[in-house]
Order: structure tokens, then C-alpha cells, then sequence
């Protein structure tokens, strides 16, 4: 296997606590076109995320959501006491909302099938492997709440369909499930609900394109969101399904507030909703970013051929003074960050308007184009900050095992006996194997550390490298006969994390990693 992602196909694979990977490598005459497929690949599964998404909600632009049916048996199901319930959809109902989501699903297929035709024979891109369905009573409030106009809901029913699936997204041998949720409306009059949403859509687009036109709201500041400061050890920031979620939150909270006085509903009224997918992502391919990895990755670069040596590579240059540690890792941030990289901050993430996440008494809008664009951006400070914490982890990793830098510049790690003999007898020793064992001991012993969580490794090599143990010293067996091999420390919680660093890997063929007893 050549690409890191048909690698990582095993992904679904072997994510676990500590998310160690044991992945396929090229031979190192091909590392430059493997690293340029590999961030290829990268790129491709971004955009493929999101346009997944963002593909239903295109086509369902295409629909009105409004179905006209005069003798539904959900409209006694909820009332203005009882306004929702789940429920197990049937008949009429469930044929017409099927049929649309099936039908929009196969041309998502076949056109994400046709843009990839290489990686899709006899198989589906998207698929839905789970569904539920919640009706909501709609309040004839909603009909008048622009034009004051008294409705009698004994003429007028209505209710909202919430169809809340999730999907599976597969490409190559790598899986994704993201939930979407979509809003149906049944109704006894469908030209009479059609003219009121009409209505309320004008009304709405007028107070979006009154907000975002203020760059406050349009320009989304990482460090003004109060939610993030709150929760930073939660939150990838990088992790685009993450970020939306925060700046989801942030918005609507904002809007909402805004929204509630412009049609008089009191503040503590939930007569108005907008749903957390309002804001949608559609920049997973920001080059912005990219060029900062592409950065980080020649950081990386040189240790993971057979050419360069520790001492050329990294942790002689940062986290060693003579042979012995560092009294912290602040001199990470020196050495792999560039300052001119980033002027003042740096673009994450940009947003389209999902007008369909809005509801007003029940009543939820049709999406209809906007061409509002959010921007969401982290500072220069913050992420300096974030590259700092990453350091910090790896300084505190090496620290624990009480590392040392040899004069013939390998690294030696420090054990205690009762690990080391249980290593020791370890009948499938490798050193996925044995880093694995590290990774958890320093992380259970550790967990007051912050972002502890968030420190993880991948091991990658064509096999599995047998371990030597000589002189109670235990080390990579690496000669010519075996397989290169590093060791990447990532940070964050997505499989494909933006922030790595390979502090070890297997150098002219000589083992620069030991383990030996305290």
C-alpha cells in the first residue's frame, strides 16, 4: 500500500484509546510522491466530507418541503400541550419523505461516484444506516406573526416531519457517520403554507444580511468565543466538526437574542429555534491551513528517511541541554514554529446559511440562496499557544521515562523493573507493541496534564520489527533486512490530525531508540 489513507483503511481501523496505527510505507525513494499523494489523499477526504454534507442541502434546496395531505392522522398526534412526539413513521407520510431522500441519495451517489470513479465499483459512497422521525405541532401563531392576521387552525393543519438520519461515509476503506437533520411539513393547505414561510424567509434575510453585514459577526474571532475558553480541553480546534459546533453555538446564541426582539417573543420564549447546524462548513480545503502543515510536515520530514540522523532531526535541537533534559519544553514552540508563517491569525473554517435550521412556532423555513460568507479565525497567540501545549506533552512523555541523549546520539527511555518485565514477556513484542505500553503508562499516570487526551501516536512501517534485549536493555532491531520505521506523536482528536511531530524513526540502519531498566 502506498497511500497513508488506504493505510488508515484499517481505520475504522485500529483507533483506540490511544489511537495507534500500524500503517504501510513506501520505500523511501518514493517518499517525496508518497507525501505529496498522501496530503492528496488528506484533501480529498476533507472536501468529500464536506460536500457530502452539504450536498443533501443543496438538493433539498431543490424541494419545497411541503407535502399536501387532508387526512393525515398525525395532525391529532400533537397539540399546543403536546407539541412533540417520536414516532414510528408509516403510510402516506413515510412514502413520500422516503422516496425524496432516496431519490436525492442516489444522485449524491452517482455524482460523488463519477467525480471519484477510482475508488468506487461496486460499492456506494453514502449509504444511511440509521433513522428516526419526530413530529412537531405548528403553532398558527406562525401565520401571523409578520402580517397580524388571525388563522383558524380548524381550516389550516400542519405539522413538522423532523427526519433525523445518520450516514455512513466510505472512501477507499476509511468510514465517517454524520447525523443530518431534515425538516418536512404536512399540511391540509400546501399553497397557504408555502406563502406564509415565503413570508417569513423575506422577513429573516433582512435581519440576516443586517447582522452578518456588521464584521463582528461575519468574522468570527477564536478567542472571543467564551464556550472555547470554557472548554479547551474538549475541543479540537482544528477538528472542522468540532469548530462548527462551537461557532454554531456562539452565533445562534448571538442571533437568536437579536431575532427574539425584532418579532417581540420574550427572551425566555422557545417559540423560535435555530438548530445547530444553521452555520455549515464548506471550507475543509482552506489553504490557508494547508500551507501551515505543509510547513509543519518538512519539519517532520527528514526523520523518516534513511539519510539523516538524530542529531540532524529534532529533539537534540530543542529538548536537550548536553545529554540531559530540559527543565521544560518551551523551546518546542522555537523550533517548530516558523514566526513569519502567520501575520496576525490565520483563517479555520468558512460557513454557507442553512435557512431550513430556523423554526418560528414550529413552523420551519425553506433554504433559499444567501450569499452571506462567516469566517471563523484563530490568533497568531492562540495557536502559538496550542503548538506550545503539544510541546509540553512530548517534553513531559520523554521526562517521564527519564530520556536520555547518548553520545553516539541515540535515545534511551527508562523503565520501571515491573514494566519492563512485563514487557519483557510479552509474547508478540514489536515496537508498536511496546511504544502502545509506553503511551498508556505515561498517559495513566499523567491524566492531570492538560490535553492529556489529546496526545496520541501513530507507528508507522511495512511489518512488525522484532525487539532485541541485551544487558537488561531492550532496542529496535533494525538491520538491513528490516523495514523503515517512525514514530509520530499527534495532537488532537481526529484521526487525521493537523499537528504531528516524529521524534523517532530508524536512521542508516542503525537503532536509535532503547529502552532499559531504572
Amino acid at each position: 500500500m502506498k497511500k497513508i489513507l488506504s493505510i488508515l483503511g484499517t481505520v475504522s481501523l485500529t483507533v483506540t484509546g490511544t489511537s495507534n496505527i500500524i500503517a504501510c510505507r513506501s520505500d523511501d525513494r518514493n517518499n517525496d510522491k508518497q507525501e505529496k499523494e498522501n496530503n492528496d489523499d488528506i484533501k480529498t477526504w476533507n472536501k468529500l466530507q464536506v460536500e457530502a454534507k452539504n450536498m443533501f442541502l443543496n438538493e433539498l434546496k431543490k424541494e419545497d418541503m411541503v407535502y399536501k395531505i387532508n387526512d393525515s392522522t398525525l395532525y391529532g398526534e400533537v397539540s399546543n400541550t403536546n407539541q412533540s412526539k417520536n414516532v414510528n413513521l408509516t403510510g402516506t407520510e413515510s412514502n413520500i419523505i422516503t422516496q425524496v431522500i432516496e431519490n436525492k441519495l442516489d444522485k449524491i451517489n452517482n455524482k460523488i461516484k463519477t467525480e471519484y470513479n477510482n475508488f468506487y465499483y461496486n460499492s456506494e459512497p453514502i449509504k444511511i444506516i440509521q433513522k428516526t422521525f419526530t413530529i412537531n405541532y405548528i403553532d398558527p401563531k406562525a401565520y401571523s406573526i409578520i402580517n397580524n392576521i388571525n388563522v383558524n387552525a380548524h381550516n389550516v393543519k400542519g405539522i413538522k416531519i423532523i427526519y433525523d438520519l445518520q450516514f455512513e461515509l466510505t472512501y477507499k476503506n476509511i468510514t465517517n457517520n454524520f447525523n443530518h437533520k431534515f425538516n418536512f411539513i404536512i399540511t391540509t393547505n400546501k399553497n397557504f403554507i408555502l406563502d406564509k414561510i415565503s413570508q417569513l424567509v423575506d422577513y429573516i434575510k433582512t435581519q440576516i444580511n443586517d447582522f452578518y453585514d456588521n464584521q463582528n459577526n461575519s468574522k468570527i474571532k477564536l478567542d472571543n468565543l467564551t464556550e472555547y475558553n470554557n472548554l479547551k480541553g474538549d475541543i479540537d480546534i482544528f477538528d472542522n466538526t468540532q469548530n462548527t459546533k462551537l461557532v454554531n453555538k456562539y452565533n445562534n446564541d448571538k442571533f437568536l437574542s437579536i431575532l427574539k426582539a425584532k418579532l417581540a417573543i420574550k427572551p425566555e420564549e422557545n417559540n423560535l429555534k435555530i438548530d445547530n447546524n444553521f452555520l455549515i462548513s464548506e471550507n475543509n480545503n482552506n489553504e490557508d491551513i494547508f500551507n501551515i502543515w505543509r510547513d509543519f510536515k518538512a519539519k517532520n520530514q527528514k526523520v523518516s528517511t534513511e539519510k539523516d540522523i538524530l542529531e540532524e532531526n529534532s529533539l537534540s535541537k530543542w529538548l536537550f541541554n548536553d545529554n540531559n533534559l530540559k527543565n521544560n519544553g518551551d523551546d518546542f514552540v522555537n523550533f517548530y514554529y516558523n514566526e513569519n508563517t502567520i501575520e496576525n491569525e490565520l483563517k479555520i473554517n468558512s460557513f454557507s446559511i442553512n435557512l431550513n435550521a430556523i423554526s418560528i412556532f414550529g413552523l420551519p423555513l425553506i433554504n433559499k440562496p444567501l450569499n452571506n460568507q462567516i469566517n471563523f479565525y484563530i490568533s497568531k497567540q492562540s495557536f502559538k499557544d496550542i503548538i506550545k501545549e503539544f510541546g509540553n506533552l512530548i517534553y513531559n512523555f520523554f521526562k517521564y521515562f527519564d530520556t536520555k541523549l547518548n553520545n553516539d546520539k541515540t535515545i534511551t527511555l527508562k523503565v520501571e523493573l515491573n514494566i519492563y518485565d512485563k514487557l519483557k514477556n510479552n509474547d508478540k513484542e514489536s515496537q508498536n507493541n511496546w511504544f502502545n505500553s509506553l503511551i498508556k503508562q505515561f498517559k495513566k499516570n499523567n491524566n492531570s496534564l492538560k490535553n492529556i487526551d489529546k496526545f496520541n501516536f501513530i507507528f508507522l512501517t511495512n511489518d512488525l520489527i522484532p525487539i532485541k534485549e541485551e544487558n537488561n536493555k531492550k532496542h529496535f532491531d533494525n538491520n538491513l533486512s528490516m523495514p523503515n520505521w517512525h514514530i509520530k506523536f499527534t495532537y488532537g482528536s481526529s484521526l487525521f490530525n493537523k499537528l504531528y511531530y516524529i521524534p523517532l524513526a530508524s536512521t542508516n540502519n542503525n537503532s536509535i531508540f532503547y529502552i532499559e531498566i531504572k
